[in-house]
């Protein structure tokens, strides 16, 4: 309590800025404000769902179901019917890239679990999808060395 009064007069005195007269937090117990609403305006690139629904189609045909096209993670067989025809699909050319010209097949498509897809797009320049099966070839197979 000694301690907090310290604290308090100093901030009436001017000599601690409001930071300074409170204590110190536990990192795990570190706070800030959330939830403020905000409004945000911005352009984006449109995407066809329609061919999106395509891929998920033709691929569930062929396969019976949905995985990973990278690490083969299927959410059914993990979460069970909540994970049913969950699955990211991926742009194999950068819908960045693309104008209002651009014509995108279902197979320059790919579908990818949500942290393969963020793994893809985490920096520039993007891994292709290649790059990203070659990666996880590699991880996996020095994982099964150790």
């Amino acid at each position: 309590m000694n301690e907090i009064a310290k604290r308090i007069t100093a901030f009436a005195d001017g000599k601690v800025n409001e930071e300074e007269m409170l204590p110190a937090l536990p990192e795990q117990e570190e706070e800030g404000n959330e939830g403020q609403i905000l409004s945000r305006v911005h352009r984006y690139r449109e995407r066809n769902q329609n061919l999106i629904k395509k891929k998920k189609s033709a691929f569930l045909e062929k396969h019976k179901k949905l995985f990973c096209e990278a690490c083969n993670f299927d959410f059914v067989e993990r979460y069970g019917e909540r994970g049913k025809d969950f699955m990211e699909c991926h742009h194999t050319k950068p819908v960045s890239e693309l104008d209002i010209e651009s014509k995108t097949k279902i197979s320059d498509l790919v579908l990818l679990c949500p942290n393969c897809h963020r793994i893809v797009h985490r920096k520039k320049p993007w891994l292709s999808f290649a790059e990203l099966k070659k990666q996880l070839e590699s991880t996996t197979a020095k994982s099964k060395q150790d």
